[in-house]
């Protein structure tokens, strides 16, 4: 799935939902502001909802521009950190810098994409031409989590904070089913590494 990202206008988002594990909103939210190159991180500070700012007129949240309403992360722990990637930081870095402003993946107008659209334009095509039309987007941030709790070396706790959970609970009882089937795949492994003979 995530090969079929690459070369396209919204490459980015592959990007985002499979090699960072960033919810749908979180992704679309992004801004240029949010990556450090320096550092290397990028700061998850905003997301785009589902809310569009046409059906808030006269609201506090009332810009007058188009586009789904900018709010923050859906809980405080979703106000994070996350490593950038060396292939999401030289796909930026194509992007000439005075170009670099506002929303990454946006409209025409500079507006960020609604996950609606998202989903419509882009990601309902590319899983029916895969014929995995049973994949949603999440899936690829599930398999972020799994395959860093896995098949890597990072510890839970800073998985479970990568991925903006409230506690390490909840990371546990998302994944429960991949460490099962770990489970299930290295039950053998000691036995193997080291043999009695």
């Amino acid at each position: 799935v995530f090969a079929e990202f690459k070369g396209q206008p919204y490459e980015v988002m592959g990007h985002w939902l499979f090699l960072h594990g960033l919810r749908i909103g979180e992704a679309l939210g992004i801004s240029w502001t949010d990556v450090d190159f320096d550092g290397g991180w990028i700061n998850v500070t905003q997301q785009a909802s589902s809310v569009s700012k046409v059906s808030i007129k006269g609201s506090r949240w009332d810009t007058g521009t188009p586009g789904p309403l900018v709010i923050p992360p859906k809980t405080e722990s979703s106000k994070r950190k996350v490593p950038l990637t060396q292939p999401t930081r030289a796909l930026l870095l194509k992007t000439p810098e005075e170009e670099r402003n506002g929303f990454i993946f946006s409209t025409r107008n500079g507006n960020p994409h609604s996950a609606s659209n998202f989903r419509r334009q882009v990601w309902y095509p590319l899983i029916k031409r895969l014929g995995m039309g049973w994949l949603d987007c999440h899936d690829l941030r599930k398999a972020y989590g799994s395959w860093l709790l896995i098949q890597s070396t990072a510890d839970f706790q800073t998985v479970s904070k990568w991925m903006g959970h409230s506690n390490p609970s909840v990371t546990l009882a998302i994944y429960a089913k991949a460490f099962e089937e770990a489970e299930m795949e290295h039950k053998n492994d000691m036995g193997l590494a080291f043999p009695m003979r």
